[in-house]
């Protein structure tokens, strides 16, 4: 009987529940006081988004600027170290010479007989003990850039 009776107290909850948000939403939407407020709210919620997108744009464009900057200084002090190497050892690092007619590049490593698309990649075969093998046997050859 507690059981029924909870049930009916809780289901009498409910109801009145759901017919004072039917009043509330009836009075809500005859009321034009209300109707100002709700216009009121979206304006600036509509404002407070384009303030965040206008941000999240400038924040990024500061990123992609600052990305920018650093690869210049990076290119920059790559390009002067290579021209301190060239200077003290009268040859480029790792025995690259490079062919700049832009184009896309390819390095070769002549004693190996390999081609490789990025630096990285030649710098890893030197490092390699077949590469220091070949190279021992061809001393005479340099491992060179080839343009396409």
């Amino acid at each position: 009987m507690e059981d029924e009776n909870r049930k009916i107290r809780e289901q009498s909850r409910k109801e009145y529940n759901r017919k004072v948000a039917s009043v509330v939403q009836f009075v809500q939407k005859s009321d034009p006081r209300w109707v100002k407020i709700q216009m009121q709210n979206q304006a600036e919620l509509h404002k407070q988004r384009q303030e965040q997108r206008q941000e999240q744009h400038r924040i990024n464009e500061d990123r992609r600027k600052q990305k920018e900057r650093s690869r210049e200084l990076l290119a920059k002090k790559l390009d002067d170290q290579a021209k301190h190497y060239y200077d003290v050892y009268g040859e480029l690092p790792n025995s690259v010479q490079k062919l700049d007619d832009g184009h896309s590049k390819e390095f070769h490593c002549i004693p190996c007989n390999k081609v490789f698309k990025s630096e990285n990649q030649l710098v890893n075969h030197e490092r390699s003990s077949r590469h220091r093998k070949n190279l021992s046997l061809h001393s005479d050859s340099p491992t060179t850039l080839i343009s396409n």
